[in-house]
Parts: structure tokens; C-alpha cells; sequence
């Protein structure tokens, strides 16, 4: 009997703990988000493309309001809302359910997308700095037991962008 309150007691602390998009975490407009607003072109003298053979932007737009933050590309076309809610967005057979969250202040997007493999799940971390965007992307497979295959094409990417003026 002791072991199973025990197990509640920890079961409950630690779902108190997590983030929950329905606790409603909002996303402050931080500068670091405010920086990303502009069109970007992709400069391929720099990053890493990966072995996925997954899209890569050679130009997004990325608008920012309160609202959130809007995506113009082949890949991602959508607002995705700082409120913690999951928003549907185009781009293709990138189309899905994203979120947004926090990555050191940065703005990571991630999207659930249905793939011929099964739910692609990618991650994009958008990092600003001077007039150089880097978007850092993990991109992993959902098996049928909902564990996710780690080497899915060594799903990896560091794609870099120069604001266009």
C-alpha cells in the first residue's frame, strides 16, 4: 500500500513539473524572437546539410507579432502561436501539427508530420546573430510504440541564412 502512494506522490510531482502546452506556457516576444523578422537566404558556403535528403529553404520570410511568428518557405508556411498551442501549418509533405517552445531563449519549432516511413517528427532551433540566421534541425522517425528511431538518417542540420536587406 505504501509503494503504491509513493508511486502517486511521484507520479504527481512529476507531471507538475512538466510543460504542458494545455497549462497554457505563453512565449514572451524576446528579442532574441524579434530578430528573426525578415527574408532569408540561404548562403551554401556554410552549415551542414545532413544526409536526409529533406528539403532545405533557399529563402523563408519570417514575420513577427504578437500573434507569433509567421513562416513563408517550400518547407514551413504557417503562424505558429507563442501561446503553447499546437497550430496546423503547410509546406508540402512537411505539413502538420507545430509548437513552439524555448531552446536557451531561442525559438524551436517543432512539427509532427505524417512521412511514408511513419510521423516524421522535426526540430528546428532559429538562432540570430548580427545578420546570420542558423537554424539547428533534428529530424527523427515515431515507431509504432511511439519510441523514436534515434538514426533516422543521421538527422541532423545546421542550415545557414543571411538576411536580406
Amino acid at each position: 500500500m505504501k509503494r503504491a502512494a509513493l508511486v502517486v506522490v511521484v507520479v504527481v510531482l512529476a507531471y507538475g513539473q512538466m510543460p504542458s502546452s494545455a497549462q497554457g506556457n505563453s512565449i514572451g516576444l524576446t528579442d532574441k524572437i524579434k530578430s528573426l523578422d525578415g527574408l532569408w537566404i540561404r548562403d551554401r558556403t556554410k552549415g551542414l546539410e545532413g544526409h536526409c535528403g529533406n528539403t532545405i529553404d533557399e529563402t523563408i520570410r519570417i514575420g513577427v507579432s504578437a500573434q507569433g511568428v509567421s513562416f513563408e518557405s517550400r518547407r514551413l508556411t504557417g503562424l505558429i502561436r507563442l501561446d503553447g498551442s499546437v497550430t496546423n501549418v503547410g509546406g508540402g509533405n512537411f505539413s502538420g501539427a507545430a509548437s513552439a517552445s524555448l531552446d536557451a531563449g531561442w525559438l524551436a519549432v517543432t512539427n509532427r508530420h505524417k512521412r511514408t516511413q511513419g510521423i516524421g517528427i522535426s526540430r528546428d532551433v532559429f538562432a540570430v546573430q548580427g545578420n546570420e540566421l542558423t537554424i539547428w534541425r533534428t529530424f527523427h522517425f515515431e515507431r509504432p510504440d511511439g519510441t523514436l528511431n534515434q538514426d533516422a538518417c543521421d538527422g541532423r542540420q545546421a542550415l545557414v541564412y543571411q538576411r536580406q536587406k
